[in-house]
């Protein structure tokens, strides 16, 4: 089940959107997530610090170590935190002892659907079972109309990847309710589906 922090967790994402990133290089972005920790990480053009989003801030975490010369081994630490790992996957490690796994977006399907790497890609209908908590939108935006707000790990129907990319995750139409339906942020989501496609862009409710 999401707990219910995850969605106070989102929210503060959301507040950080317009956070200084003027130093890092979106080509070497991370995403990272588990039940309660939405986070993304990029890296800076020489691999010297990692910077860090999560609850609305940003943290810069220096380069421990250096990688090999095709630059896919990292390691960078500071403040408790550490992010390590080998290309395209790595693990984020908080202060607490609490970790998230984290993927690199240009070796992910998301990005297939961002730099059009793929120009006969096209997201699937996937009528998946799913859990969500937060807020459904009537269109895939935080400016959309509020239409719902869902409860701890309500039960919904997951119909489709709408290509609306924020911070990390897509926005998805879902099915709730009697019937009902709504937009929601992914990161807000999560699935049991045995679907790749999907399991590549929801988190798992496991």
């Amino acid at each position: 089940m999401i707990r219910r922090s995850m969605a106070a967790l989102a929210l503060a994402v959301l507040a950080g959107i317009g956070a200084s990133r003027a130093h890092a290089s979106p080509g070497f972005d991370f995403v990272c997530y588990d039940r309660d920790i939405v986070a993304s990480v990029g890296l800076d053009l020489e691999w010297a610090n990692a910077y860090l989003q999560i609850g609305g801030e940003e943290i810069v975490l220096p380069a421990a170590g250096q990688g090999n010369a095709n630059r896919d081994a990292f390691a960078f630490s500071g403040d408790g935190l550490s992010f390590q790992g080998f290309a395209p996957e790595g693990q984020l490690t908080l202060a607490d002892g609490r970790t998230a796994r984290c993927y690199q977006t240009r070796n992910s399907i998301k990005t297939m659907a961002l730099y059009g790497s793929d120009n006969n890609f096209r997201w699937s209908v996937y009528d998946a079972r799913g859990r969500a908590s937060g807020n459904v939108r009537a269109a895939p935006s935080i400016f959309a109309e509020k239409v719902a707000s869902l409860g701890d790990g309500e039960p919904v129907i997951i119909r489709q990847n709408t290509d609306e990319f924020m911070d990390g995750f897509f926005w998805f139409q879902i099915e709730f309710g009697e019937g009902e339906t709504g937009y929601i942020w992914g990161a807000l989501l999560c699935t049991d589906a045995d679907m790749p496609e999907l399991n590549t862009t929801v988190r798992s409710c496991d």
